[in-house]
């Protein structure tokens, strides 16, 4: 969670106000703040019980989370798998 308190922290620095409450939907949310620019969605496995959102493909998981950086030149096979 380190990552999310750097970003927290960079954010209140540039005076970016940051709420956190309980919604039923995205819609729900910017009803609430018609004027927002921008929503980040870090709702997780929450996302299942967003009524605008669903996402049924989540799953839990353990361990670590590895970021990898985009390689330069895209990887051709990345972007094939599953295409007949």
């Amino acid at each position: 969670m380190l990552m999310g308190r750097r970003l927290q922290s960079q954010a209140l620095s540039k005076g970016i106000r940051l709420e956190r409450r309980q919604v039923g939907s995205i819609k729900e949310l910017l009803a609430l703040h018609p004027d927002t620019s921008l929503v980040l969605n870090a709702t997780g496995l929450g996302a299942l019980k967003l009524e605008d959102v669903r996402d049924t493909n989540m799953y839990p998981t353990r361990g670590q989370t590895v970021l990898v950086a985009e390689p330069k030149t895209p990887m051709r096979r990345m972007y094939e798998y599953g295409r007949t």
